[in-house]
């Protein structure tokens, strides 16, 4: 699986990411833009200050597929499982699903 991810220079923060698998690109959820910004900081913690030498570009505008909206429904990913303990009861697509005034369904 390939990845593609634009990060915030001087937030220091992973603000959007994409998955290549079955020849597409498919957007990465919130929960896997929040994994990739642990692997920043724990392991590759200088790429903030050196991006180049990581073959990271430095671009003025975000890429287009880092603006374009999530494709409603969402479609579960790879890295999306169904047996994830280390996250909240909720997942994305659960909190943007449920109906105003509800509460989302939590996966028991």
């Amino acid at each position: 699986m390939s990845h593609r991810i634009l990060i915030d220079l001087p937030s220091r923060k992973v603000i959007a990411g994409e998955h290549r698998y079955y020849r597409q690109w498919h957007s990465m959820s919130l929960r896997d833009l929040e994994y990739m910004q642990q692997i920043l900081d724990e392991t590759y913690h200088d790429i903030f200050d050196e991006p180049q030498e990581y073959n990271f570009a430095l671009i003025d505008e975000p890429p287009c597929w880092a603006v374009q909206p999530w494709p409603w429904p969402r479609v579960a990913a790879l890295t999306d499982d169904d047996d994830q303990d280390d996250h909240a009861d909720v997942d994305d697509a659960q909190v943007r699903s449920a109906p105003a005034g509800r509460k989302p369904s939590t996966r028991t």
